[in-house]
């Protein structure tokens, strides 16, 4: 496989900011997943999620990613 992976949870709160985000699956490359865990945080908030009704927001408290890349 010539494609780094890492997982992530994301912790969001009530305005989709990011509260909390980890490492659940490390791609092994300490630089892909810190580069991982930073797109997340900059991220913050989720705007693309502020539309949605109340009762369909409490799905969205945490998201599990997949980040991939290929190799260089």
């Amino acid at each position: 496989d010539q494609r780094l992976r890492a997982a992530v949870l994301i912790n969001l709160d009530q305005g989709f900011n990011v509260t909390s985000v980890e490492i659940t699956q490390s791609s092994g490359d300490a630089k892909f997943d810190e580069s991982t865990l930073r797109a997340v945080r900059n991220t913050s908030p989720f705007i693309e999620l502020r539309g949605l009704p109340a009762i369909e927001r409490a799905e969205f408290e945490s998201i599990h990613f997949v980040f991939g890349a290929a190799r260089p």
